[in-house]
């Protein structure tokens, strides 16, 4: 789970996830492209079964949130704050550019 979720937090979902493992194996597989090959399924059928049951993960509330604002501007009119109050990601830089995108974006 610690792999998806650095994924997430560098913005990919599953699909891009995927991409990028297949970009980036070598033409001899080594334990770490196996390992990708393994997590980059993995997280398929996880995004696939949230969606399922209409469910985030942490992860999904900070990357949703970020793409609700840059796609929707209805939501970024109608949003006057934002309020962080905790936040937790394993890769903090990627958080802090996630926050400063979600609030660059209602600029």
């Amino acid at each position: 789970m610690s792999m998806i979720s650095r994924a997430k937090a560098r913005g990919f979902d599953a699909a891009a996830m995927s991409t990028e493992c297949n970009a980036n194996k070598s033409s001899v597989l080594s334990k770490i492209d196996k390992i990708n090959s393994i997590v980059s399924s993995v997280y398929v059928d996880y995004e696939s079964s949230l969606r399922q049951i209409n469910s985030l993960d942490f992860d999904d509330l900070l990357l949703f949130g970020v793409k609700l604002f840059r796609c929707h501007k209805k939501a970024v009119e109608w949003c006057k704050h934002v309020l962080v109050d905790e936040l937790y990601v394993p890769a903090v830089h990627h958080a802090e550019n996630l926050t400063f995108e979600t609030v660059r974006t209602l600029m």
